[in-house]
């Protein structure tokens, strides 16, 4: 399948705010031929169920394979619009994430902890809570750490190591996405993975937000609390960049990282890139059911992609352990289902 030659290379000071009407049902239609994932998006729209068409409240399009016989034509497809693992991680031009509840939006676990609080002590904790880490992270990784004012590197410092920030985890690769849909809790309700092409998000941005219009001082908004309040409650745009990390851990490189971030704390990431690629190729959600979940579970197993390749280290070789146990208990009450039938 050809994929867009243009590549996926966003500036970390680079923005995009969605402004387009939705499309009716027979132009998005007509668009998703036109689009660079016309094949791949034309076999998933005939094969599995059509949930939902992109609206102006959900501007994403959801899908579902809802027959056992559909999974392996699932694979198919995801091989399909999966990324080559190229040098560049900018030139991985799709972008996908994995969620084990179907219900649960694109929003940063730090703006789901602080969901509720006014905008202003919001900010103030996430502003303490850089600081806390910027002052505690060299006592344990003295060799890793950014220079200080390099507020998106210690947010990814802080996202590789579980702390809240408003950052969205994606990753380049199909299959570890549908890792974390299916193999994270709960196991037992319908999960997702999401996708869109990162080039129609790249080329939209481009032609909306020139480098002559981005913000010069951005490192001061982050050296001072009120600087950063300021900034957050009145200058603030709802636009999402994406960012790579200037320094690869193993875990990043094993789970082909990459993150977006919005310069509104609260922003639904799904809403924003939704309607930004409402003309391209559409942001993609598909539902992963939870006998889906079993299946493909086995499926990653046979593939070597578990939490000891993802998570390098000894707490992932003891998460690998609980997911062969799961899955080896799942293939024994099949194997009994089909003793007791015979």
């Amino acid at each position: 399948m050809s994929v867009r030659e243009t590549a996926f290379c966003v500036p970390r000071n680079e923005y995009v705010t969605p402004s387009r009407p939705p499309k009716s049902d027979g132009r998005w239609m007509a668009a998703v031929e036109d689009g660079q994932l016309r094949r791949a998006m034309h076999e998933l729209y005939a094969e599995p169920s059509v949930i939902q068409r992109p609206t102006e409240e959900r501007p994403w399009a959801e899908f579902e394979y809802s027959n056992p016989g559909d999974y392996r034509k699932f694979v198919t497809f995801m091989n399909d619009v999966d990324n080559v693992a190229l040098l560049g991680d900018h030139r991985r031009t799709h972008c996908f994430r994995g969620q084990a509840c179907s219900k649960w939006p694109l929003i940063p676990k730090l703006s789901r902890l602080l969901k509720g609080m006014p905008l202003p002590d919001a900010l103030e904790r996430e502003f303490e809570a850089i600081r806390y880490f910027q002052e505690r992270a060299h006592v344990f990784i003295p060799s890793s750490v950014p220079e200080r004012a390099n507020f998106r590197e210690w947010l990814c410092l802080m996202q590789h190591f579980c702390a809240p920030t408003r950052m969205l985890d994606w990753t380049s690769s199909f299959v570890v996405a549908l890792y974390f849909a299916v193999t994270e809790e709960p196991v037992d309700r319908p999960g997702a993975v999401w996708y869109f092409n990162g080039a129609s998000v790249q080329k939209w941005m481009d032609e909306r937000y020139p480098d002559a219009e981005l913000p010069a001082n951005e490192q001061d908004i982050f050296e001072n609390l009120d600087a950063f309040v300021d900034w957050g409650m009145h200058k603030a745009r709802p636009k999402i960049c994406f960012v790579h990390s200037e320094r690869k851990s193993e875990r990043i490189m094993a789970q082909r990282g990459v993150f977006t971030i919005c310069e509104q704390l609260f922003a639904d990431h799904g809403s924003l890139l939704g309607s930004a690629l409402m003309n391209e190729d559409f942001l993609c959600k598909i539902i992963i059911s939870p006998e889906a979940k079993r299946f493909f579970r086995q499926y990653l197993s046979k593939l070597n992609v578990s939490a000891v390749t993802l998570f390098p280290g000894i707490d992932g070789l003891g998460r690998s352990i609980c997911e062969t146990i799961r899955v080896e208990r799942e293939l024994w009450e099949e194997t009994s289902a089909q003793e007791g039938a015979a």
